[in-house]
């Protein structure tokens, strides 16, 4: 892989890790409002589902950004092998 496929693999890394320290509170904070109303009763089954669905997909945001960057760091060496010839 060239230096720079390398700096944007260290670069979405980073991006993931900022997106954990910025979406963690940003979390915490809806869990907190939500979570009194949904042991009260106020809200659904359905509505507390979902609200866990969402909380879930949310956090995995970092995977799926470090997955898709390894897909392209795979890809673009693939590409960079083939244009070398070897």
């Amino acid at each position: 892989m060239t230096s720079f496929g390398i700096f944007v693999v260290l670069l979405f890394i980073v991006a993931a890790g900022v997106m954990v320290i910025v979406i963690s509170p940003m979390m915490n904070e809806t869990i907190d409002v939500v979570n009194p109303n949904i042991n009260d009763g106020t809200l659904s089954s359905k509505y507390a589902t979902y609200f866990n669905l969402s909380v879930g997909l949310v956090k995995a945001i970092p995977i799926f950004i470090l997955i898709a960057v390894t897909g392209w760091g795979i890809v673009r060496s693939l590409e960079k092998r083939s244009q070398e010839g070897t």
